[in-house]
């Protein structure tokens, strides 16, 4: 009880004045008058019942600090007025994010402008020389309570290809065709392979890329690779849905009685097929026959030694490119 009450001394006073006053703590003078359990449950409903409660003044957000058209806000706080009072800001920025912090202006040179025309199909007198920029940006969908990106942060982007790695460089405002539009620079990482435990590595390039702020899916992490050339192992932490391919899919399964197994061999690519005549998953062991391959044909037959005991670690998996032609003692190869 103690603990937990230190954890809210702060909240507690600012809300309910000093700690002698209502602490529940058997320290505090005013707990005597009361009963501790008592005192401690109302606590914790005022406690509660607060987490709910909204200041009366100033519930939307700060024209002086938000702009609904960018979609711009200074601050997180901000953000989130701004996002859940703006019906129209709310619809867009579930899609498109939008960009917080001090904004300044922004002057777009002809290769962003011809970027951002080229993006939406539009001439590139449409898309004015001057716009918003600023250190992150803010999508209310992504993660638990929405997430912020900041310069210098990588992220992965989709563009015509596929998924991209970036570092985030900065997110701008553009005019274009009269209405506001959200966009990022970002330098573009190059894929270069797999790591030794599978992670993508990647080597950053020199090119700069601009595309809308939606294009970014999420954040990642690189870790430098230890390999002499300048390259990272990204971490993709957040990445929601994995690639279903071979490799990536991993069922546990027993093998059963009957079933032909393959056992590790002497070597790493050697292996040993046999018939599972019984299994104990409390000793994680299995009895079986071992087969040979007949000469001259694709046909297994039990090789001449007794039963034996083999432990699970030492079984590759099933022979799935075969089936039994006699009763289990005579297995045919596909």
């Amino acid at each position: 009880m103690i603990i937990h009450n230190l954890l809210h001394f702060k909240e507690d006073t600012c809300n309910f004045s000093g700690q002698d006053n209502y602490s529940c703590w058997n320290k505090e003078r005013a707990v005597r008058r009361y009963n501790i359990e008592c005192t401690f449950a109302a606590t914790e409903e005022r406690r509660e019942a607060l987490k709910f409660r909204k200041e009366p003044e100033n519930l939307g957000p700060d024209p002086a600090k938000t702009d609904p058209n960018k979609p711009w806000a200074k601050s997180i706080e901000q953000a989130k007025k701004l996002y859940y009072s703006n019906t129209q800001v709310h619809s867009l920025a579930k899609k498109s994010g939008m960009i917080v912090g001090g904004a300044k202006p922004f002057t777009m040179n002809d290769v962003v402008r011809q970027t951002i025309s080229n993006e939406h199909s539009v001439l590139v007198t449409d898309v004015e020389v001057d716009g918003t920029c600023c250190c992150s940006a803010r999508f209310p969908t992504h993660g638990y309570d929405g997430l912020l990106y900041r310069e210098n942060e990588h992220a992965i982007v989709i563009r015509e290809v596929g998924e991209r790695t970036v570092r985030l460089l900065n997110f701008f405002s553009a005019f274009v065709c009269d209405t506001w539009q959200l966009f990022f620079k970002a330098k573009e990482f190059k894929d270069v392979g797999y790591s030794d435990t599978g992670w993508k590595v990647v080597e950053e390039q020199d090119n700069e890329i601009v595309a809308p702020l939606q294009n970014i899916s999420r954040k990642v992490m690189l870790s430098v690779e230890d390999t002499g050339r300048p390259t990272y192992v990204v971490i993709d932490f957040m990445r929601r849905i994995f690639p279903v391919n071979a490799g990536t899919v991993v069922v546990p399964y027993y093998p059963v009685i009957n079933d032909m197994i393959l056992v590790q061999g002497d070597d790493e690519d050697s292996f040993w097929k046999a018939h599972v005549i019984k299994y104990n998953l409390k000793q994680k062991t299995l009895t079986v026959r071992f087969f040979v391959k007949r000469a001259g044909d694709n046909i297994w037959v039990p090789e001449n030694t007794q039963a034996q005991d083999v432990h699970l670690d030492s079984v590759i998996g099933i022979d799935f490119e075969g089936t039994w032609a006699n009763h289990y003692t005579h297995w045919e190869e596909y």
